[in-house]
């Protein structure tokens, strides 16, 4: 079990007249709950005298000790400890003596299971109540069980009672080590800490009672006696907003970027202007690689001194069997902006560079610099979500089926699939809020059950195939993956902050519970959840700035923002313009809006302090489109450089990436068209056949002219089921399918094709006949027919579409097209990768890039691209036409669209985009 202390809040001094406070948590010790020690306060009572000055209140043992048992059992009900528990805990405290008859003010108390025997345990804090707080005034009480207590006292050390502390086998030898962290009274960087580790053994019958608490080492290579931590030494390079830090109990270095100061020079060659000030601070258990280690992190500077923060280092500790300390692990987390999405994310930034989905060229990866150089196309797929980390792009292949996951590395080389054996079409894994996300370690995605990966026995029977409510996490090389949640509506990983999450962090997530949705926590291997508020409708969840932001159903509600306060846990709705989507970016609420305004849509996007509620509008513009009631053609993501949205620009060139720029007190910012549209390839959109009041696009197909030359004698059959007295005939079965002559060198293969076919339909009559049961004629319309209605003549191809046409009941006939493709000189049967020069997978999404961009200018939002690619995901790719103006994908009724839309056949032109 994992508990834990948090600071929550400035030192407080008893003796000063003011509250002390601390709290206990579960989980790896980062959220305050709220266990205080003291809320009162103490007033210093000042009697005026005759001259002006004051007289301080003399101190008293007694009623020192008073406070102190106040304070004692105030803190005991607060940790939920019984009444009698708390008096014989309070006895043990008053045989030791441990207030010296009141001469030592209680300053903090832990009463929890540190060991999980079932027994309470205690840590208690004292210090001299008569003088002015000090280092060394005072010492930290530790009751295990029945032993006799452990002091800790140290000349270096506050006892002010502002402390963090945790407990956890972090060497994994299967003794419960209690982690200490004590801070001070310095103000630099991140102030001033003692830390301790104290080693709980238990007690056998060949130990003393004094045997049973041990200190543990700490890795460290300070000069100060009284802190503990590695030396980091960092180099300002020439470069740039570059640097470098070298820490020699490693003999390591790690090049990483930060903010010069704005206005200095930079250095002629590499030199030393920083490093970390003062020692570990932040100690946390994480695990790495199945076990649990130690994290401390140190604030290092540059240039600018203490307060040019450059990054944190992180490092993991491990011990060997012996005591001795190991750094296994070391990074840089660079001091960035913050940011928060509510949902996956089609653009980021790391190292220099932007990673992105292109809006100009089919939708495929790319990455341009920062300064918009160095644009190039990472590979020929479609990326759902995007992520990257330590030199690898993660993301979802939406080509792949329903979104497979994959990795490359940032130059688009190795590009590997980490879901090898993942089952079936039917799991869609990337939706908003449900697709990959990143730790240190872990690749985390929702997805459909797999009974193979849950050992926790999340599966249930009802549970359907459809369901992609199960979150998963596995390694990044897609091993060693497991089922750790169920019910999963959307989630996200973060830190208190709202940061990156490597190894310490949370998973937020939400999920339906009475007709409400719970926001709840849990570690990042599933365990420990906790709900932590409800809200009334469906939302997304963004994680920022110590509270997780709720935004409303942007179908519903969208003129509020529902906030919940990690801290104190208070639940706030403030009041914002209207949104459709959101981001959050540096301190500041995005909102972006669309709506109708008249024989227009409206796109607005505005930026609003979050404190304050004062928002100005960056950007807006109206434009007309065919389809005005369907769906948002916009959308918006914050990236550690900055936000970007997209939005409609034209019938032809549907929609574009834009980027917003920052701003100041004076200006909201300004947003401008991002991509680079003269180093990339631009996709022309498809034309969609229209065919008015015809009952399928297939009647609305106009063959080539004068192909009827190239053709011989039909082969037909046509038969029907019944014939009554009068001569009338019923449920018609015909076949019908071309035969070429001569002039086309390849004619006796492509008609050996279409006879194979004509004879396979023959014989399939008697399968249409048995359903024919006379039943007082309610079948009586039911036909089937296999015909042809199109032929193409090209140069080197011929395509001719069959069509297998029939009514079985129902409000409507259907009709199922079967276009055959055959070389002219050959007569061998080509496919869409033969007429397009690549992989299957690549064609297509080659072809339905340009119907996206189609879908996007008509204004259809439900075909902007985002997390589920429909257009690949139910297209059949043996269901192409050739015509003179391109390629021509089919989709059946009911594919993409609603019964009433019909079918459609979209015509991609020949010289789309170039390849």
């Amino acid at each position: 079990m994992k508990k834990g202390i948090e600071k929550t809040g400035r030192m407080l001094l008893i003796c000063l007249c003011m509250g002390l406070s601390i709290s206990c948590t579960s989980g790896q010790g980062t959220e305050d709950v709220g266990r205080t020690v003291k809320e009162t306060s103490t007033e210093q009572k000042a009697l005026p005298e005759e001259d002006g000055e004051t007289q301080e209140e003399e101190f008293s043992p007694e009623k020192q000790m008073k406070e102190n048992e106040e304070l004692f059992f105030m803190g005991a009900e607060r940790q939920e400890a019984g009444k009698g528990q708390a008096e014989e805990l309070f006895e043990r405290l008053m045989e030791g003596q441990i207030f010296q008859g009141g001469r030592m003010a209680l300053t903090g108390l832990v009463i929890d299971d540190i060991d999980n025997n079932g027994q309470a345990d205690m840590l208690v804090m004292v210090q001299d109540g008569e003088v002015a707080p000090s280092y060394g005034s005072g010492g930290l009480w530790i009751y295990m069980n029945e032993d006799e207590p452990y002091c800790f006292t140290e000349e270096d050390c506050s006892y002010a009672g502002w402390f963090d502390v945790f407990w956890e086998d972090i060497d994994n030898d299967e003794n419960v080590e209690i982690v200490f962290s004590a801070q001070g009274t310095g103000c630099g960087a991140v102030g001033d800490s003692y830390k301790a580790i104290f080693k709980y053994k238990g007690r056998n019958e060949n130990q003393s009672k004094d045997l049973n608490i041990e200190r543990v080492e700490l890795p460290s290579d300070l000069e100060e006696d009284y802190d503990c931590g590695l030396r980091v030494e960092l180099t300002q390079e020439p470069e740039a907003d570059s640097y470098s830090a070298y820490c020699p109990y490693l003999d390591e270095k790690i090049s990483f970027h930060g903010k010069n100061v704005e206005g200095w020079e930079l250095p002629d060659s590499s030199q030393v202007t920083g490093g970390n000030a003062r020692g570990f601070f932040n100690l946390c258990p994480v695990e790495y690689e199945g076990k649990t280690v130690l994290q401390a992190s140190e604030y290092l500077y540059g240039e600018g001194g203490i307060v040019h923060c450059l990054g944190i280092a992180h490092f993991l500790i491990a011990w060997e069997k012996g005591g001795t300390p190991r750094i296994i692990k070391w990074w840089i987390e660079e001091e960035k902006n913050t940011w928060a999405n509510c949902h996956d994310s089609r653009i980021c930034y790391e190292d220099g560079y932007f990673y992105y989905a292109s809006q100009l060229d089919n939708y495929y990866l790319y990455r341009t610099a920062e300064d918009g150089s160095r644009t190039e196309r990472l590979a020929k797929i479609r990326p759902g979500s995007i992520l990257v980390q330590d030199g690898e792009v993660y993301f979802t292949n939406q080509d792949d089926e329903y979104g497979k996951i994959y990795r490359m590395k940032t130059d688009g080389s190795q590009m590997e699939k980490l879901c090898e054996d993942w089952q079936g079409s039917s799991h869609r894994l990337c939706e908003e809020g449900r697709g990959i996300q990143l730790s240190g370690e872990y690749v985390y995605f929702c997805s459909g059950y797999e009974g193979e990966y849950d050992k926790a026995g999340f599966g249930l029977e009802e549970d359907s195939e459809f369901d992609t409510g199960f979150l998963y996490r596995m390694k990044k090389d897609g091993s060693e993956r497991e089922l750790i949640a169920r019910d999963v509506w959307q989630y996200t990983l973060g830190d208190w902050g709202g940061r990156r999450v490597w190894y310490k962090g949370f998973i937020y997530w939400s999920k339906w519970v009475d007709g409400e949705i719970a926001i709840c926590r849990m570690d990042l291997d599933g365990q420990n959840e906790t709900e932590l508020c409800r809200f009334d409708s469906g939302g997304r969840l963004m994680i920022y700035g110590g509270s997780i932001f709720y935004p409303g159903d942007f179908y519903g509600e969208r003129g509020s923002l529902n906030r919940y306060d990690l801290g104190n846990g208070e639940v706030e709705s403030l009041e914002v313009p209207e949104y459709t989507d959101c981001c959050i970016y540096k301190g500041y609420f995005y909102g972006l809006n669309e709506e109708k305004d008249g024989d227009k849509k409206r796109v607005t996007v505005y930026r609003m302090d979050i404190n304050s509620g004062e928002h100005r509008v960056i950007y807006e513009n109206s434009f007309v489109c065919e389809y005005l009631e369907e769906g948002y053609v916009s959308d918006i993501y914050a990236s550690e450089e900055g936000v970007f949205f997209r939005t409609f620009v034209s019938g032809q060139d549907g929609c574009r990436w834009f980027r917003l720029t920052e701003g100041d007190e004076t200006e909201a910012g300004r947003a401008a068209e991002w991509e680079d549209e003269e180093n990339t390839p631009v996709a022309l959109p498809a034309q969609n056949m229209e065919y008015g009041e015809l009952n399928s696009v297939m009647y609305a197909l106009e063959s080539t002219e004068g192909y009827e030359e190239y053709l011989s004698e039909n082969l037909e059959y046509e038969e029907y089921y019944r014939e009554d007295e009068e001569g009338n005939k019923y449920n018609l079965y015909k076949v019908c399918l071309p035969q070429f002559n001569s002039k086309i060198a390849g004619y006796k293969k492509i008609n050996q094709y279409f006879q194979n076919v004509y004879r396979e339909a023959v014989e399939k009559k008697g399968g249409f006949f048995d359903m024919l049961i006379d039943d007082g004629g309610s079948k009586m319309g039911w036909f089937q027919r296999m015909d042809y209605n199109y032929v193409y003549m090209g140069e080197k191809y011929i395509t001719v579409a069959v069509c297998k046409e029939g009514y079985w009941g129902g409000i409507r006939s259907w009709i199922t097209p079967v276009p055959v493709t055959f070389d002219v000189d050959s007569g061998e049967r080509v496919f869409l990768e033969d007429i397009m020069g690549r992989q299957e997978e690549g064609a297509v999404a080659y072809l339905t890039g340009s119907v996206y961009k189609y879908m996007e200018g008509a204004g259809r939002g439900g075909f902007l691209l985002k997390g589920e690619d429909v257009l690949t995901a139910n297209y059949d790719p043996e269901q192409f036409f050739l015509f003179p103006e391109g390629v021509g994908i089919y989709y059946e009724r009911y594919a993409i669209d609603c019964g009433a839309a019909g079918d459609y056949i979209f015509v991609i032109p020949y010289d789309v985009g170039n390849g």
